[in-house]
């Protein structure tokens, strides 16, 4: 009986020119919970070779607090304008 390996799913193993990347973060970018688009950066950084969890270090907590309150604000822009497009 032969042995099946799983490993666990890494986005950053995927990530191999420019294009996917693009089409990466446009995609995690639409998820109304930012820290989708962050964890994604890091997945990109882990893809160029840097450590992703050394890239999520690098950004101070003040900047990556200030980051997930104005996608929070732009996600409730973002409804609002949906709500009053709505015909």
């Amino acid at each position: 009986m032969s042995t099946v390996t799983i490993r666990d799913f890494d986005p950053a193993n995927y990530l191999d020119n420019d294009e996917v990347i693009v089409e990466y973060l446009k995609a995690t970018a639409k998820e109304p919970n930012p820290e989708v688009l962050l964890e994604a950066l890091s997945d990109v950084a882990r893809a160029k070779g840097m450590a992703g969890d050394t890239f999520l270090r690098a950004i101070p907590q003040t900047t990556r607090t200030g980051f997930l309150l104005l996608s929070s604000c732009k996600n409730r822009i973002n409804e609002h304008l949906i709500v009053l497009n709505h015909d």
